[in-house]
Parts: C-alpha cells; structure tokens; sequence
C-alpha cells in the first residue's frame, strides 16, 4: 500500500494510508505496536480503557480500523463493550480482537460470535497483525488459528 502525499505551502508531507484505533490495557504492546504501525505510514489512536477510547471522541469514529483487547482487566468493561459502543456511534471501520485467552473463555466465544469482528490470538504473529490492519486478507474469510502460528 503507497502512501498518500499533500502539499501544504512549500512542504511535501505524507498523510497516513490508515488509522487505526488501538485499545488494550497493556502499556509496552500498544506503544510497540504504535511505532510498527507509524513505520508503515499509519495513524493510531491509543487508549489503555474504554474511557479513554471514549475521550477520543469522534477522532476514534473516522479510524479505519480498531484493534481491541477483548479482557482489558478485572472489574473493567472489555473490549467487547467498546465494539458495542463502537457500533452504537456507527463506526465504519473494521474490527480486530486480541486475546491471550483459550477461545473457551465466555468473552472469547462471545467475540468469535460477532458478525464485524475478526479474532486474533496473543502471542501475535506481527505479520498477520500488520496485514489484518492494512487491510490485506480481509473479506477472505474469519481468522482461525493456522493465521496466527503460534513458535513452539
């Protein structure tokens, strides 16, 4: 994917091809996944909660994509409360879960269910992650486990 140029005055700036919005609790994944996803030219928006995905306002609603955390910690709304909100403000793009859960786990099974979402397993293969932001493969069926291998 090429980025996008502009002009502004006598400057030649690239705009992001894709913004992605970026949601889990775990502080060192975020910013790691921000600086591959910058690398690559692309927008993020962070937030460690629902909060503060919320206080992105309607910056977090233009996002081509969001990436949630399905378990953002005990006692705390999920990532599966964010893509219901998400959903509720008519969020367009599209939508990733994470999870270092087994797909038994109630939220991941609940999230397996869902018709806009795809789920990614944790520990990531950032290749497929990177791709799925992108946008490449998507349309090409639910990710399954033999998409994210997992190294012995």
């Amino acid at each position: 994917m090429s980025a996008g140029l502009f002009l502004s005055g006598s400057n030649l700036r690239y705009f992001p091809t894709v913004t992605a919005a970026l949601l889990d609790d775990d502080t060192d994944l975020l910013e790691i996944l921000a600086e591959l996803l910058q690398e690559r030219n692309c927008g993020c928006l962070l937030a460690h909660s629902l909060e503060e995905l919320k206080a992105l306002g309607p910056e977090v609603l233009r996002a081509d994509v969001a990436v949630l955390d399905i378990n953002l910690g005990a006692g705390q709304p999920s990532g599966i409360d964010a893509y219901d909100w998400l959903l509720s403000q008519n969020f367009a793009g599209r939508l990733l879960f994470l999870t270092g859960h087994a797909h038994a786990h109630p939220l991941v099974a609940r999230a397996e269910r869902l018709n806009r979402a795809t789920v990614l397993d944790k520990p990531l293969d950032g290749k497929v992650l990177l791709d799925r932001i992108m946008g490449v493969g998507v349309g090409e069926g639910a990710a399954t486990m033999a998409d994210n291998p997992v190294a012995p």
